[in-house]
């Protein structure tokens, strides 16, 4: 009896000893750091290669969670410096939308673009971020960001806030204004 006793204390030991060593390098909060790998359990400084983007990476039902609290503001109006739902700019938005989900973004399209993985538009699919520059087609910076719901082969349908009609829902390909903008898309890890 004693000897078993004594087992499960060791057991019990090297059980504490190995999550003191792991629950450190584990975010409390997805995202809390900006970096390029947007993995809850990205220890500071770890980067993944752009090929080891798979399926695996893809956490369809957060995905989905996002997609369908960012429907609930459609026709929400645009305010510039927005990021509630008293109205948004399209920073504020998206990163309105994932921080329901414990995600923190920055509010500004510019510095989101800085993170994630960069994907060939051809290969987007729902969860990336598709970067635009802003009004100005002139522009070498991001001006615009919009979430894609939907990809097939290119044909993208994005989510997002617009100054002229508020938060959308728009066909990426179908639209002259954007496509002239387009500066590229960006995946992260849910």
């Amino acid at each position: 009896m004693q000897r078993k006793i004594k087992i499960e204390y060791v057991l019990n030991l090297l059980f504490a000893a190995f999550m003191v060593m792991l629950i450190p390098t584990i975010h409390s909060e997805p995202g809390e750091v900006y970096q390029n790998n947007d993995s809850i359990f990205a220890a500071a400084g770890d980067t993944i290669a752009s090929d080891s983007l798979n399926t695996a990476d893809f956490n369809e039902a957060v995905i989905d969670s996002v997609i369908n609290f960012g429907k609930k503001f459609l026709g929400l109006r645009y305010k510039a410096h927005g990021q509630s739902p008293a109205g948004f700019d399209c920073s504020g938005y998206v990163s309105y939308i994932f921080g329901k989900y414990g995600y923190k973004f920055p509010h500004s399209s510019s510095a989101m673009s800085t993170l994630g993985e960069k994907v060939d538009l051809k290969e987007a699919r729902k969860g990336d971020f598709i970067f635009f520059k802003g009004r100005s087609r002139k522009s070498s910076s991001v001006g615009h960001v919009a979430l894609i719901i939907k990809a097939d082969s290119g044909q993208v349908t994005m989510m997002h806030s617009t100054c002229m009609s508020g938060v959308i829902i728009e066909k990426y390909n179908s639209s002259p204004y954007y496509t002239s903008r387009y500066m590229g898309c960006k995946r992260h890890r849910f």
